[in-house]
């Protein structure tokens, strides 16, 4: 937790718990504008809602229109983890981090994605996560999630299905 000030129409606010987070990433090969997207982990009770976190540069200190998608929640109500998404631009190269607290008002949001090549990020050091896999085929951008659930054995049920009809028509013409 840190205590930061800022300026806004002439007014000082001064926000005395709030906390932060920094968001590392490396900058793609190219030059032009993307998208960076992740997975944020809070503490419990420290966000109770999409409005209570944002993304901002630290030079120049601005705030980053972000798309942010809520993954879990903790038992008290709060969000646990939630996905962020937004832009970047690899000729002006910055540094983000992510506010986040009960005083914190997201006032900028990104609706929709345009078709953008994406990079992960990562927050507080931590590793990318390998559960997902960016392939970046030109325009189109294809994400493919690993998950644990039965919906990721959706391709067995037509196989199934194709083999089990095999097997009646064979048996028809015999």
């Amino acid at each position: 937790m840190v205590p930061v000030t800022t300026v806004t129409g002439g007014l000082v606010r001064s926000f005395l718990f709030l906390s932060l987070l920094k968001i590392g990433f490396q900058y793609p090969d190219f030059t032009g504008d993307f998208y960076l997207t992740g997975n944020v982990a809070f503490p419990p009770g420290t966000v109770k809602s999409e409005e209570n976190f944002l993304v901002r540069s630290l030079v120049p200190s601005e705030e980053i229109p972000c798309k942010a998608g809520v993954l879990q929640h903790w038992p008290d109500g709060s969000i646990l983890s939630a996905e962020l998404t937004f832009s970047a631009n690899s000729s002006q190269k910055r540094e983000y981090v992510i506010f986040y607290g009960a005083d914190v008002r997201r006032r900028k949001k990104l609706a929709q994605l345009a078709v953008l090549p994406a990079a992960a990020f990562s927050v507080g050091g931590v590793p990318k996560s390998t559960e997902r896999l960016d392939v970046n085929v030109g325009q189109i951008n294809v994400r493919v999630d690993r998950s644990p659930g039965v919906r990721y054995y959706w391709y067995i049920l037509p196989i199934v299905a194709i083999l089990i009809l095999m097997v009646v028509r064979s048996r028809r013409t015999i």
